[in-house]
């Protein structure tokens, strides 16, 4: 069979890549063939913006062309257009949040596509907990998504706003990044000890940087910085790493620190400790709702302070009991899957 996935896949977001890879790399474990369409787009940022986007987009590039199997880029998918494939797959990731897919959020729900082409939704996401769609654009998904064969979305919050504004059951399912257990293939084997913390955040504001200071005084615990660009003594930065340094330190390291929903699924996949923060508290429900599932609920903190008054963040995990529940959620996921392969 010829399958194609719809996702982010474009950006220089490590999340983005993984998703997009996992999910491409367990279809084809049962045998299929994959291809991800190469829709391109419009990112606006400044100079500035622009010149760092580049920077950083550059390591990915290399990574997309090695390991994704990407259909010949594309900037619009106006009209209707066939591709040829068995099976269209949109998602995971936030595919339909509005505020990022914009005046594009249709083409998530394959507007561009025969209506008799066979279309499922696995893992994806509004990004947050209210309906962002207006009234003429929920009559067009209505539409739309009738003639999906399967809906599957991220979080219960997901499945709440399909039932209650367009109507229909729709299947909770996991990230695809939690469905591969084995990442060998991307991480750089780097001969660095690693026993420095690993903090990955979006949020990195000033009240970061005191709380980064008193930990590390506090706790003789330094700091690798994923992504830093406002070095202080006792943290290590490392500016614009790759997917497989990116991965690397997450795996090597005693702790993980970060805000971020894949930051947090990699610290499970590879049975790290953690502590994670909400970078914004209305928009951290995925990583709430995972935490609930696995019974990891009191690895998030609410604050700087909660971090540096409560020792829980030191406290091993039954990884084995978590591992356990992760598997049943997995089989779920992959049965999902397999009713469309």
């Amino acid at each position: 069979m010829k399958v194609a996935i719809l996702t982010f896949h474009s950006v220089p977001n490590f999340g983005a890549f993984l998703q997009t890879y996992a999910l491409k790399s367990t279809i084809e474990l049962f045998g299929h063939e994959v291809q991800v369409i190469n829709l391109q787009l419009g990112i606006k940022k400044s100079f500035i913006g622009r010149i760092a986007y580049a920077l950083n987009d550059n390591s990915f590039a290399k990574y997309r062309e090695k390991y994704l199997n990407l259909t010949e880029s594309i900037n619009s998918l106006e009209g209707k257009r066939d591709f040829g494939f068995d099976l269209y797959i949109v998602g995971s990731d936030q595919v339909w949040n509005k505020t990022i897919t914009k005046e594009n959020s249709l083409n998530y729900f394959f507007n561009f596509l025969p209506v008799n082409s066979t279309k499922i939704s696995y893992a994806a996401s509004f990004g947050q907990k209210q309906w962002p769609f207006n009234e003429i654009e929920t009559s067009q998904i209505k539409e739309l998504i009738k003639s999906f064969s399967g809906i599957s979305v991220r979080e219960k919050n997901g499945q709440n706003l399909i039932k209650e504004n367009l109507g229909l059951d729709s299947e909770l399912v996991l990230d695809p990044t939690l469905l591969l257990k084995n990442y060998d293939q991307l991480i750089d084997h780097k001969n660095i000890e690693n026993n420095l913390m690993t903090c990955f955040k979006f949020s990195r504001n000033e009240d970061f940087y005191i709380f980064a200071k008193k930990f590390t005084k506090q706790e003789g615990i330094r700091i690798r910085e994923l992504r830093g660009v406002n070095p202080f003594k006792g943290t290590k930065i490392e500016s614009f790493p790759n997917i497989g340094s990116w991965l690397y330190f997450i795996k090597s390291a005693p702790y993980v620190i970060t805000d971020s929903f894949h930051g947090v699924c990699f610290s499970i996949i590879f049975n790290k400790k953690f502590i994670t923060i909400p970078a914004d508290v209305k928009k951290f429900n995925r990583i709430e709702n995972l935490l609930s599932q696995l019974g990891l609920s009191n690895r998030i903190f609410y604050s700087y302070d909660e971090i540096l008054e409560n020792d829980r963040w030191k406290e091993n995990i039954d990884y084995d009991q978590v591992n356990s529940k992760l598997d049943v959620l997995r089989k779920i996921s992959l049965s999902f899957l397999q009713k469309w392969l």
